[in-house]
């Protein structure tokens, strides 16, 4: 899935954004998965300049208390 990533994100769930902790202008957008059967979550940084960037990929689903509300 690592290899395909780029393909397979416009078919994962968008569950929304947390501002970057070292960097407040960056989002780190967070899209739900499954990987291996386990719901995941695929986080992708997007800078002020458009540049976009697969940043991590998290089984923990507390991940999702840090979106923006």
């Amino acid at each position: 899935m690592l290899l395909k990533i780029w393909e397979e994100l416009p078919r994962m769930e968008y569950k929304g954004f947390e501002w970057g902790r070292r960097n407040t202008k960056v989002k780190v957008h967070l899209f739900e998965t499954n990987v291996a059967g386990t719901p995941s979550w695929v986080l992708v940084k997007e800078y002020p300049n458009g540049d976009v960037m697969l940043y991590s990929i998290s089984d923990q689903p507390s991940i999702l208390d840090l979106i923006v509300k």
